[in-house]
Formats: C-alpha cells, structure tokens, sequence
C-alpha cells in the first residue's frame, strides 16, 4: 500500500466485503485494517466503501459500530465535512436497494449492502449523518429531498416522470417513505425555523458557503439572485423563507395532486410532510401557498386541529368537497360533537367513550333499595339434601327459657337415614309440597 498504492485499489471492494460477514472479528479486523488504510491516506473513501462504512454505523456488535463512529467523527468528517451532504440522497437509495431513480443509480452495484428489512438500522444510520450537520447543511440535504428525488415523480423536467409505488414493501416505496420521514423528523424540522437559523448562522462558520451554494443550485435564478449576498449579509432565514415558498411547496403540491388523483397510499405522509414544513409559517399560508384557497383552509385546518398527526390513519384530512367520503366522516364527527362527545367538532382528542356514558348515567341512577329477607317461623324445619349428607336443620330460634336442641339431635348421617325412612309427614312438616312418584 505504501509504494504501489494503485495496485490496492482493486482489492479494496473485496476487503471492504467483510464488513458483513457473519464472524464479529472478522468484521472487526477488517474495520481496523481499513480505518489504518484511510488515516494515511492510502486508499480513498469514496464509491463502494463509503456505502459498506455507513453499513457498519448499523452493525449489530456495540464494539464494531462504536469503530466505526470514531472513524467518521476523527477521520473522515474532518477531511470532507460536506460529504453527508453530498450523497445523503443516494444513500437512502442504496440503504433501500433501489436503483430506479435515474439520479442515483448506486444502489446497483450495493444490493448486498441494502437495508431494505431492517428500517430501525436504517433509521439508526441516517440519525448519525444528519448529528454530524450544520442546520445549513440539514436545509440543504432537504432541498435534495424535494427537488432533487421527490420531483422526479412529479415532474422530471422533460425525462420520463417516475411511476409512483403501489406499496411500501417495494424497494421504490420504502425509499419514498423515507423521504418523507425524513422531512418530518425531529432532526431535519428545525431547518424550517428562521429563528432557529438566524441564531445558527452567527455559529456555523459554513452557513455563508452552504447558502451561496444552495440559492445556486436548488432555487435556480429566483432565489440565486438573492443567494450569496443575501446570505453573507446575515439574513439566512430571508433565504430559507424564500427557497421554501419558491421551490419546495410547489413540487410538494404538484406531488399531492398526483397522489389524489392515483388514490397513492403515500397521501398521508405527503399531507403530513406539508403541515411540519409550513408550521413556522402558518401566519403567512395564504402568501406561501399562493391563490389556492382550497388548500390554505385544509392547511389551517391541519395545523389548528393537530389532524396531521392522523396522516398515517387516513388519506383524507382537512375541509373535503360536499357528497364525498371524507365530508361524510367529517358529519358524522360533527354529530358526535352535538352528542356530548369531544370539546371541539376538530379537536376529537378528549372524548368518552360509550362505556364511560353508561357508567355515569348508572351512577347518577337511583340505587336500588335492597328487599328485606323473609322472616321464616321460629321452629320450621328445613329438609336439606346433599350428595354425601341428609341433614335436618332448624334456624336459630328465638331466645326462649327452654333449652335448644344440640347437634346431634338435629343431624343424622345417610347411613341412619334411608329413603325409606323420609315418608310424605318429613315432606308437609316443611311446608313443601310432596312430590309426585316418578312413572
């Protein structure tokens, strides 16, 4: 590696393989061999490598994830602090196995790296690039999100449009769910607060470089002309207001069309994408969303209600025209409401169930009063049979001088009576009726 370092290159594919192979060492050593590689610069990260390098930030064993880390944090985000941002797109692709979209192919040559089962590992290796991000690199990542893997299904820009997935246990599917978790995500929806950006522009010493780059590259001549300058001039946030409303809702709203008129199992999510992007600006929906009034009263609705937080439940939320099915599930809400249940007719958080209604209305019932037990005679007798025993029992009497019968006059055992000895007189000394022989 030293004095013929071209000669390694092709070989490294081969090392890097062990990254999963079954033996917990072996991937250890491997991690090791290759971490020493890079830290002298022998080899470079990039390609095929830094995909298996990110597979390991998902690796089972604490000892070689926690390896891996360390040569992220100490090695490779010091020399490229920009590569996440760069390739955070094509890694959800190659995480998910697929290579259809035509941007990022990648993921052809890494079918065996995929995390196509495993979401949590995913979820776990996506959480650790965008710690490693500045909020303007976070912004920056989201804009790739939108304009750059979304659009394509919206509009490709004169290429082929890309067909929507059927369902989420497609490769093509579970990357446009992850997209849109994503955008949702606690990490990445900070980057739509300007007053948190305008508070991380003065720390971040790339927030200059990251904004110039981003008014250039996803806003295109709108937003370049305020780029740079603006972004140098400190007034981030004015940038960030403005890629929002010029690039980003646009592709989102055109996207929701599409879906509602596939009827896409992904409506849910986009809708929900759009209320956690424009929650910093539901002041100003009418200016962001333009002369689609329709949309602005379902947005508000959304954002008002917390209906967004429903989007997984269902496809349709918000207003929803007359005669169709959500505008009856909206009715008969409101007829709940009228009923006694909820607080509000939109907020259908704090209601009761049916079971807690009759509960109330049969403690606030009368109790009923108990019956008084009947008195029986002073000396009736009672003839009680049981399986083992026939005994003849008197309730307690009435305190009188004479002296009450014991135990044993009162009880016999089946072998001193017989049922010959109980005659129709045992039967009326009761008060009982005798029963009629059997035929």
């Amino acid at each position: 590696c030293v004095h013929y370092t071209s000669l390694v290159d092709r070989f490294v594919p081969s090392m890097a393989d062990l990254l999963r192979d079954p033996n917990e060492l072996l991937r250890k050593q491997a991690t090791m061999v290759l971490a020493s590689l890079l830290s002298e610069n022998f080899i470079k990260f990039k390609g095929p490598l830094m995909y298996r390098f990110l597979y390991g930030l998902s690796d089972p064993a604490a000892t070689v994830r926690s390896f891996v880390e360390c040569l992220f944090i100490r090695i490779i985000h010091k020399r490229s602090p920009t590569i996440f941002t760069q390739n955070f797109v094509s890694v959800v692709c190659v995480l998910n196995g697929w290579s259809g979209h035509p941007s990022y192919p990648g993921a052809a040559d890494n079918e065996s790296f995929c995390l196509r089962e495993h979401p949590p590992r995913r979820t776990a290796v996506y959480r650790f690039m965008l710690s490693l991000m500045t909020q303007a690199q976070k912004f920056s990542v989201c804009a790739q999100l939108v304009t750059g893997f979304l659009a394509a299904f919206a509009d490709a820009e004169g290429q082929q449009r890309l067909k929507l997935p059927r369902t989420e246990a497609e490769a093509g599917g579970q990357a446009l769910s992850d997209a849109f978790a994503l955008l949702c995500c606690k990490e990445m929806r900070v980057c739509f607060s300007p007053k948190l950006a305008s508070q991380e522009e003065d720390e971040s010493p790339e927030a200059e470089t990251i904004a110039s780059s981003l008014s250039a590259a996803v806003s295109g001549g709108s937003a370049a002309a305020v780029g740079g300058a603006e972004a140098a001039r400190g007034a981030f946030s004015g940038l960030l207001r403005r890629v929002v409303c010029e690039s980003i809702v646009p592709v989102l709203i055109q996207l929701k069309d599409l879906m509602e008129a596939e009827r896409s199992p992904f409506l849910g999510r986009l809708r929900h994408c759009l209320c956690e992007i424009l929650r910093e600006f539901r002041d100003d929906l009418p200016d962001v969303l333009g002369s689609d009034a329709k949309l602005v009263e379902e947005i508000a609705f959304d954002l008002a209600g917390g209906a967004s937080a429903r989007a997984g439940a269902n496809g349709n939320l918000g207003e929803a025209p007359e005669g169709s099915a959500a505008a009856e599930k909206k009715a008969l809400w409101d007829a709940a409401y009228e009923a006694g249940y909820g607080s509000k007719p939109h907020l259908f958080k704090k209601r009761h169930s049916i079971g807690s209604f009759m509960a109330a209305s049969a403690a606030s019932a009368p109790a009923p009063t108990p019956a008084a037990p009947e008195s029986a005679a002073p000396h009736e007798a009672r003839l009680v049979r049981s399986p083992r025993r026939i005994s003849l029992r008197r309730p307690a009497a009435s305190p009188s001088p004479a002296a009450s019968p014991t135990a044993s006059d009162l009880t016999a055992t089946a072998s001193d009576i017989t049922a010959s000895d109980i005659t129709a007189s045992d039967y009326t000394q009761t008060g009982s009726e005798v029963p009629s022989p059997s035929p």
